[in-house]
């Protein structure tokens, strides 16, 4: 799929009943910051994030995914990208851990730990989780008006409520 607004050409991928882009967002707009695999966005950006004819993802079209893996899988690690996770080697066989924490990338969908932006003390902007984390937007209200979708580096996903201005990936699905 190629974004008309840049020429960005996006690696797109249909798992279910639904075509995702298959790597973060990368379209540079106000409120982003530059991500080592995409960009990182703040709330307000995410109006006009995505393409004509794609939106940001849904908490529904994150839990169909998620379940849909787990239930053919068992976690995640299908998803995830085969590099850039830091692994602690001396835990990836222990079963608390969670395994093989590169992931497979066995879909196609390739999660990158891009971690996410944060705002410390004296509002300056530092990279978090780098490694570590991937941090997704979605456009519901679960527990509050700003809700991300996170892939931690011990195979979990959850869904937990972000912080404004904080800033964090985007994956879009088509319409």
């Amino acid at each position: 799929m190629t974004d008309d607004r840049d020429g960005h050409v996006y690696k797109t991928v249909e798992l279910g009943c639904k075509w995702w882009m298959a790597e973060n967002l990368a379209f540079d707009s106000e409120n982003s910051f530059e991500g080592k695999y995409g960009r990182l966005y703040e709330w307000g950006a995410l109006a006009d994030a995505c393409p004509f004819g794609w939106h940001v993802s849904t908490v529904d079209e994150w839990q169909d995914l998620i379940n849909r893996v787990h239930k053919e899988f068992r976690n995640n690690a299908v998803l995830r990208s085969t590099t850039g996770w830091d692994v602690d080697s001396s835990r990836i066989d222990d079963e608390e851990w969670g395994g093989n924490v590169k992931g497979t990338d066995g879909l196609g969908f390739s999660i990158f730990p891009d971690g996410y932006v944060y705002y410390g003390e004296g509002g300056t902007p530092r990279y978090e989780g780098v490694g570590s984390a991937a941090n997704f937007w979605t456009v519901d209200y679960i527990q509050s008006d700003r809700d991300v979708v996170v892939f931690d580096n011990h195979l979990e996903t959850e869904f937990m409520d972000a912080t404004d201005p904080d800033a964090y990936s985007v994956r879009c699905v088509k319409d």
